[in-house]
Parts: structure tokens; C-alpha cells; sequence
């Protein structure tokens, strides 16, 4: 979950950014069973190509964040 601000630097087409903040969370389990959560900062370029109402938003961008991961191992007892 998280909330983003995206506009353009010169009116309504061309260069424009994304920026924002989000908050993950998450379970993964099989031999090692990990709980991962933390905050990332999504920070984008993008561009817009086309002349009218339809256009192609093109951009890259990286999210960078600070995540914890808690890890278990799980073993397996043997009975025979």
C-alpha cells in the first residue's frame, strides 16, 4: 500500500516524474520460512509520446527502501 505524486514538468505532455511512499508486508514459506516488511520511496522518470487524448507512458524508475526480513529454519525430525 502506499500513495504517489505524479506530474509533468512543463504542461500536460512530455517529461514528467513520479514520486512517492509505501509500506510491504509479506510471508514466504517452504524450508526457510521469511517474514519481510518495510518502507520504500518510488522515484520515477517517465515520458509521454502522442498528440492527442490517448498517449504511451514510457519511464523508468527505482524504489528504494528500507525492508526487514525475519527467517526460520524449518527441520525435519526423523521417527524411523
Amino acid at each position: 500500500m502506499g500513495i504517489n505524486y505524479d506530474s509533468r514538468f512543463n504542461g500536460n505532455s512530455g517529461l514528467g516524474y513520479r514520486v512517492g511512499i509505501g509500506y510491504g508486508y509479506g510471508y514466504n514459506s517452504g524450508l526457510f520460512d521469511q517474514k519481510i516488511n518495510g518502507v520504500g520511496v518510488p522515484l520515477e522518470l517517465n515520458y509521454l509520446l502522442g498528440k492527442k487524448n490517448s498517449k504511451l507512458e514510457l519511464g523508468f524508475g527505482a524504489s528504494l527502501g528500507v525492508y526487514q526480513v525475519k527467517e526460520t529454519i524449518g527441520y525435519v525430525k526423523d521417527t524411523g
